[in-house]
């Protein structure tokens, strides 16, 4: 049997929301020698995106903790792909995944996801308890995003 590498579906660049999780990320991976891949992904800012906040599924994906697994076949195997940005983090992150089989071969795709940056609601500090025949009570609005 003459092996060959994995292919992988084009995964599209994307916008979201900072503070949101991304819609659902799909791409198709095949094997037509039919042999369990492993997902391997990396980020190139993780200030934006960190590796941890990067999740696959599908029925065909699983997970010991660590890593995660798709089983393949001939035939196209849909891999989704959820991502959460860190919070209040907002620019773009060039992320690479990377699918490799038992015998190292690999097929690779990256894509940039930009994270939009929104308007966060002022935070006003607490006022502590003073009391006092009169006189002014000071405090601070915080506007979070610094605009």
């Amino acid at each position: 049997m003459i092996k060959t590498s994995p292919v992988m579906g084009e995964i599209n660049d994307t916008t979201m929301d900072e503070d949101t999780v991304s819609t659902a990320i799909s791409f198709t991976v095949t094997n037509i020698n039919e042999q369990a891949l492993t997902i391997t992904y990396i980020s190139s800012d993780e200030s934006i995106i960190s590796s941890s906040s990067i999740t696959f599924s599908g029925s065909q994906v699983s997970t010991n903790g660590s890593s995660y697994i798709v089983s393949t076949t001939a035939v196209d195997t849909t891999v989704t792909l959820t991502v959460t940005p860190e919070t209040n983090q907002s620019g773009t992150a060039f992320i690479t995944i990377t699918v490799t089989d038992p015998d190292g071969m690999t097929a690779t795709d990256s894509f940039n996801l930009t994270v939009t940056s929104v308007d966060d609601p002022p935070v006003l500090s607490i006022i502590s308890d003073i009391g006092t025949a009169a006189g002014e009570i000071s405090f601070t609005f915080v506007e979070a995003d610094g605009d």
